[in-house]
């Protein structure tokens, strides 16, 4: 897997950081207000915020004046992306994908009634379940087809270097990959590659 993926995923697996950078998308924050809504010390909350500090996943974006003591410090969420996961009986893919949004689009989003903002949501969110419905009959597709191929491969290719260069390559599609991966030269994983299709 790539590492930033690695990396997002082990960052993301902590349920506290999750709802810290939910509640962080929804409207910036200090950590003693964050402390007081998800019912956590201080101290463990600020633990989270630099640990997602570091993680480029938030900033600090100025401060605030407090009644009780020295300004809070204000966190917005940044480095935004999405990550695909793909887990089936003949492969497992990860991807991570990073999201701009250019200003733009802010610009339009506020001209529009709050009504139409609405149904654009409804569209949107429709047009999504649409595309993952289609991305979920393409994943089975694959791996159907990768099933095929790995039957034929385990009876054709006798030793086991080919056919670990095979099935690499069919799970990348990439022979520089393949070299990678396996620590061999890319003019030997092209022949095997060519040789058996």
């Amino acid at each position: 897997m790539d590492e930033s993926v690695d990396f997002l995923i082990s960052v993301l697996e902590n349920e506290t950081r999750r709802e810290i950078l939910r509640r962080l998308s929804i409207d910036g924050s200090y950590a003693f207000e964050l402390s007081k809504s998800l019912g956590l010390s201080q101290q463990a909350i600020n633990k989270q915020i630099l640990f997602l500090e570091n993680a480029n996943l938030i900033i600090s974006a100025g401060t605030m004046p407090s009644e009780s003591g020295p300004r809070r410090k204000i966190y917005r969420p940044t480095g935004f992306s999405t990550v695909i996961i793909d887990y089936s009986r003949n492969f497992l893919s990860t991807k991570k994908v990073p999201l701009h949004f250019p200003e733009s689009d802010l610009m339009k989003s506020d001209e529009a009634e709050s009504s139409e903002l609405l149904t654009a949501l409804k569209e949107v969110n429709s047009e999504l379940e649409k595309v993952m419905n289609r991305r979920t009959e393409l994943i089975q597709k694959k791996d159907t087809i990768l099933e095929s191929l790995k039957r034929r491969t385990a009876e054709l290719v006798q030793d086991r270097f080919s056919r670990d260069i095979i099935e690499t390559y069919l799970e990348t599609l990439d022979e520089s990959v393949v070299s990678a991966r396996l620590s061999i030269p890319e003019n030997v994983v092209r022949y095997v590659v060519e040789n058996y299709f």
